[in-house]
């Protein structure tokens, strides 16, 4: 059995453009970095920073199993203008963000790609949102980076 990566993030990818959450909201989904960029984006696999899918090879003696340790970055960005910008650009980043989570407690093994080790999970996340006067000017934008993880055994 090889490495979960490939079939993980298909799924995700997938399943994440499916989800009512994201067709209501029109946003865009790329696997990677957005080849697009509209008001609402979801990019899994990659932050600006150029934070990418990391893994690490570990070996278990006794079972002579070897598990696959990943941890995909995601972030959700979210730009809405008017008196209420801020609260409406934070309310619906988070509709999208809680609709991704759903769906990871939904299949935790990503339709079968993730065998056993541990299940995938939301293992940490971030907001910021719109901080500088240039920003500012644009609108407010609401950013949720977030990391999944899992632990695969190949």
């Amino acid at each position: 059995m090889g490495s979960s990566i490939p079939g993980a993030l298909d799924y995700l990818a997938r399943e994440t453009r499916a989800l009512d959450a994201v067709k209501d909201a029109r946003a865009a989904v790329s696997d990677g970095w957005p080849t697009e960029r509209t008001d609402q984006m979801i990019a899994l696999g990659v932050l600006p920073e150029d934070e990418d899918t990391t893994t690490v090879r570990a070996w278990a003696e006794l079972s002579r199993e070897e598990y696959e340790n990943v941890e995909v970055p995601a972030i959700i960005a979210v730009r809405r203008a008017g008196s209420t910008a801020a609260s409406d650009a934070r309310r619906d980043a988070f509709v999208l963000f809680d609709a991704i989570q759903t769906l990871i407690r939904s299949d935790r093994r990503f339709g079968g790609a993730v065998v056993p080790g541990m299940p995938v999970r939301i293992a940490r996340s971030s907001v910021s949102q719109t901080a500088d006067v240039r920003q500012a000017g644009e609108g407010r934008v609401c950013e949720v980076r977030f990391v999944i993880a899992w632990q695969h055994r190949s």
